[in-house]
C-alpha cells in the first residue's frame, strides 16, 4: 500500500476527497466539475490499490495488453492533473472514461462497476446493430420484393427459410432491445442472402468477359477492315491474329470445365487488346502534332469500333496535348451525332470522369471541355470529386452532389452573360471585381467544380471558422436562443423567480423553431411545448436522475466522446431508441426524454441536464403567465425574423441588416442548419450569394478568381495563387 506521503499526492493531484464546488467556484461548470469530483472520490481506493501495484512493480513482466493499460492509465493521470490545474471540467470529464478503461483492465476496481459495465455493452451492442442495420435494410427489402412470391424448392429452399425465420427474429429482438441477438439474426440473414445469390464462379466469370471481349475485339477487327487504323498495318495483323485465336481458345477452355487457364486466356486477350490501342494511341498523337483536324477525323472514325481508345491516347505522354488539339480543331462547334460523341469521349477521357448526360448540345460540349482545361490538373483531371456532369437547359438551381460526386449545370445558352458579381455597394476598393458581368455557363462550372475541389481538400471544414475566411460557425437553435436572449435583453427582463431562464429561453427555441407557444406539440415526446412546461409540482431529481434510460445515455455520451469525433448519426439513433425504451405510460416519459436528448443531442452532462430540464418548469397553472407580454418583446420579434424567410438570405443582410445581425456577426437559417458569419467580412466578398454558406464562400471566390475577375488587390488573392492557382499558360 501507499504511504502516507504518496496518499497525500495522491489526493492532491485527483482532488480525492476534495469539497464540492463553493461560491467562489460560480464561473466554472460547477455541475461538471461536481461529477468529476464525486467520480473521482468514488475510484479513490482503486486508484490508490493500482498505484500501490504500480510502486510495488506487480506489473513487471507482463503482456504487451497490460503494458498498454498502464501506460493509458499513467497519461490519463497526468492529463487529467493538467486538466484540473487549468479548470477545464469538459476536458478532465472526457479523461475519466480514459482512466476507469485502465481500471477495468488491470482489475483494480471493486464490483460496484458491474452495473457501468452492463451500460457498456448495451452500448457497444446497441452502436454495433443501429450503425449496420440502416446500411443493409434497403438489400433486405430489394431481397423480399424480388423473392418474396417465389416458390423456393430445391437448393434454394433452405437458405430462403433461414432468410425469412431470420428476419423475424432480428424484427422481433430490435423491437425488444435485446441487441445482441439483433445482430446475431443479422448476421445469419446476412449470410442466407449469400447463400441465395452466390458470387460467380471462375467459369462464370469468364462466360462473361468472353461474351465482353468477343464485341471489343470484333468491332476494332471491323475498324481495321474498314481502313480506321492507317499506318497500322503490321499491328492491325498481329491483333487480328493474336485475339481470333485467344478467343477461339477461351472457348475451348470454357467448354471443356479449365477455370484457371480460361481466367489467364482472358489476362492475355486484354493484353492484346491494350497492345494495340496503346500503338492506335500514339499514333493519333504523333497525327495530331501535324494536323489537329486530320487527328479529330481519325479518331472520331475510329471512336465507333473502339470507345476507350482515347483513354489509351491519354496514357500517352503527348495525349493530353493531342486530344486538347483535337478538340479545338472543331472551333467550339460539335456539328452532328459523331462529333458530339467524340467530344463526350474526349472530356470523360480527358477529365478521368464516368458519365456525361442531359442536353449535351453542339456547343456546350466543346465549351464545357474548354472551362475544365482553365484549371490546374489536380483540380479537373486530378479530382476524385469530379466524376459526373449533368447539363440542363431549364432554369434551375446548380448543384454539386457530394455523395455522387456530380455536378448538375442547369445553365441556358453558352454565350449568355446574365450572371453578375453583385457585391455589396460598400465593399472595400481593393476587392472590387473587375467585371460585373460574367459568362454564365463558365461561371456556374467553375463554381460548381469549386464546390467539388473543396469537399476534396476539406478547405471549408478546416479554415472556415478563422477570421481570413468569413469566421463561419455552426449552431444549434438553442444557442441562437440565448444569443437572442442575451442580447435583446429578453432574459433580464422578464427573468424571475417563477420565470426561470430555462423557461423563457425555451420560448425563444420555440419560436426560432416555428412552433406555437399555446399549443402543444403533435408529439410530445419529442420535444415540449411552453406551456406544457407548467407543472403542479417538480419531478423528483434523483428519481429523473436514476432512471435506467438516464444512466444508459450517460454511458453513451461518455463513450461518444471517446471518440475523436462526435458521432451525431449514432447519437441520433441512441436518442431515439432510449426515448422509445421509456414506457408512454411513465407519468415522468416526458421529462426522461427530454433528458436524454439533452445528453445525446446536446452533449450535456446527465447531472447538469436533469438540472436544466427542473430550470426550465415553471410550477402553477399557465393562465397565469402572461404571454402576450412576452410575445411583444424585440426578442421574440427578432427571433420571428431571422426564421420567417429561410431563402435568400445572402440578400437580406443589404436589405435590414438588425433583423440578423447580432454582435458584428450574421445569424441566419439556411437547409435547416443555423449558422453565422462574421459581418466585416463582407467588406471583401465578391458576390452577395458567398454568404449563403461556408462552401458557397469559397466556390463563388474560386470562379471568379479562375475568371480573373478577382484583382491582384484582392485580400484573398495571395492564398488562392498558392493554395489553388490558375493553369499555367
Amino acid at each position: 500500500m501507499l504511504d502516507d506521503r504518496q496518499r497525500q499526492w495522491l489526493k492532491r493531484v485527483f482532488d480525492i476527497g476534495a469539497a464540492l464546488p463553493g461560491a467562489d467556484d460560480a464561473a466554472e461548470d460547477a455541475g461538471v466539475k461536481r461529477q468529476v469530483l464525486a467520480r473521482l472520490e468514488q475510484l479513490g481506493p482503486a486508484l490508490e490499490e493500482l498505484d500501490a501495484g504500480i510502486v510495488d512493480g506487480r506489473f513487471k513482466g507482463a503482456g504487451t495488453p497490460v503494458k498498454a493499460a498502464v501506460r493509458g492509465y499513467n497519461e490519463a493521470r497526468e492529463k487529467l492533473r493538467e486538466a484540473r490545474a487549468k479548470r477545464d471540467w469538459e476536458r478532465a470529464e472526457r479523461l475519466l472514461p480514459r482512466l476507469e478503461a485502465a481500471l477495468r483492465q488491470l482489475g483494480a476496481e471493486s464490483g460496484e462497476r458491474r452495473g457501468l459495465d452492463d451500460r457498456e455493452r448495451s452500448f457497444a451492442a446497441r452502436k454495433r446493430y443501429l450503425t449496420e442495420f440502416p446500411a443493409v435494410q434497403p438489400r433486405f427489402k430489394e431481397h423480399y420484393d424480388r423473392h418474396a412470391n417465389q416458390p423456393y424448392v430445391g437448393a434454394l429452399a433452405a437458405p430462403w427459410a433461414d432468410f425469412v425465420r431470420a428476419n423475424d427474429t432480428r424484427h422481433a429482438a430490435a423491437m425488444q432491445r435485446q441487441y445482441d441477438t439483433a445482430w446475431d439474426q443479422l448476421e445469419a440473414q446476412k449470410a442466407a442472402m449469400a447463400r441465395l445469390e452466390p458470387p460467380p464462379g471462375k467459369l462464370d466469370q469468364a462466360r462473361a468477359r468472353l461474351a465482353a471481349l468477343r464485341q471489343e475485339c470484333s468491332a476494332i477487327r471491323a475498324g481495321i477492315d474498314a481502313g480506321t487504323y492507317p499506318g497500322l498495318d503490321t499491328a492491325a495483323a498481329a491483333f487480328a491474329k493474336d485475339s481470333q485465336l485467344g478467343l477461339a481458345r477461351l472457348d475451348a477452355f470454357i467448354q471443356t470445365d479449365e477455370p484457371d487457364l480460361a481466367l489467364e486466356e482472358v489476362v492475355r486477350i486484354e493484353r492484346t487488346l491494350a497492345d494495340f490501342r496503346k500503338k492506335a494511341g500514339g499514333a493519333l498523337a504523333a497525327l495530331a502534332q501535324d494536323s489537329g483536324v486530320k487527328a479529330q477525323a481519325r479518331a472520331q472514325a475510329a471512336l465507333a469500333h473502339d470507345p476507350q481508345l482515347l483513354r489509351a491516347l491519354m496514357a500517352q505522354a503527348q495525349g493530353p496535348a493531342a486530344l486538347d488539339a483535337m478538340v479545338k480543331s472543331l472551333k467550339g462547334k460539335a456539328e452532328g451525332a459523331p462529333a458530339k460523341a467524340f467530344v463526350e469521349a474526349a472530356i470523360l477521357a480527358r477529365y478521368d470522369m464516368t458519365s456525361l448526360a442531359g442536353d449535351l448540345t453542339t456547343k456546350a460540349l466543346p465549351r464545357l471541355y474548354a472551362v475544365l482545361g482553365q484549371v490546374p490538373e489536380q483540380h479537373a483531371r486530378h479530382n476524385p470529386k469530379l466524376q459526373r456532369i449533368v447539363r440542363n437547359r431549364q432554369p434551375a438551381s446548380s448543384t454539386y452532389d457530394a455523395e455522387e460526386c456530380k455536378l448538375t449545370l442547369n445553365i441556358g445558352k453558352t454565350g449568355d452573360t446574365s450572371t453578375e458579381f453583385d457585391q455589396d455597394p460598400d465593399v472595400d476598393r481593393e476587392a472590387r471585381v473587375k467585371q460585373s458581368k460574367a459568362n454564365t455557363f463558365n461561371h456556374t462550372t467553375l463554381h460548381e467544380l469549386g464546390h467539388s475541389i473543396d469537399d476534396m481538400d476539406k478547405f471549408m471544414d478546416q479554415r472556415g471558422h478563422h477570421d481570413d475566411f468569413g469566421g463561419w460557425r455552426m449552431h444549434r437553435v438553442d444557442e441562437i436562443a440565448e444569443i437572442a436572449g442575451t442580447a435583446q435583453g429578453f432574459f433580464a427582463d422578464h427573468q424571475s423567480d417563477r420565470l426561470s431562464h430555462g423557461f423563457l429561453h425555451g420560448l425563444l427555441v420555440c419560436t426560432l423553431s416555428g412552433r406555437p407557444w399555446r399549443n402543444p406539440a403533435p408529439d410530445p415526446v419529442r420535444g415540449l411545448a411552453p406551456l406544457e412546461r407548467c407543472v403542479a409540482q417538480r419531478p423528483d431529481r434523483a428519481l429523473l436522475r436514476q432512471h435506467p434510460a438516464v444512466l444508459q445515455a450517460q454511458t453513451d455520451r461518455g463513450l461518444l466522446l471517446q471518440a475523436d469525433e462526435w458521432d451525431v448519426e449514432l447519437a441520433n439513433a441512441l436518442y431515439n431508441d432510449l426515448c422509445k425504451s421509456v414506457p408512454q405510460l411513465d407519468p415522468n416519459v416526458k421529462w426522461l426524454c427530454e433528458i436524454i436528448g439533452l445528453i445525446l443531442l446536446r452533449r450535456m452532462p446527465a447531472d447538469a441536464a436533469v438540472d436544466d430540464l427542473l430550470a426550465q418548469l415553471v410550477v402553477g397553472d399557465p393562465a397565469t403567465i402572461d404571454l402576450d407580454a412576452l410575445e411583444r418583446h424585440p426578442a421574440v420579434a427578432w427571433c420571428r425574423f431571422a426564421c420567417s424567410e429561410p431563402e435568400n438570405l445572402w440578400k437580406r443582410y443589404a436589405e435590414k441588416p438588425d433583423g440578423y445581425v447580432i454582435g458584428g456577426r450574421f445569424y441566419g437559417r439556411v437547409d435547416g442548419s443555423w449558422r453565422s458569419y462574421r459581418v466585416a467580412a463582407r467588406s471583401k466578398g465578391v458576390s452577395q450569394y458567398q454568404f449563403k454558406a461556408p462552401a458557397e464562400w469559397f466556390a463563388e471566390l474560386y470562379a471568379a478568381y479562375q475568371m480573373k475577375a478577382l484583382p491582384d488587390s484582392h485580400p484573398d488573392a495571395k492564398w488562392l495563387a498558392v493554395h489553388y492557382p490558375r493553369r499555367a499558360a
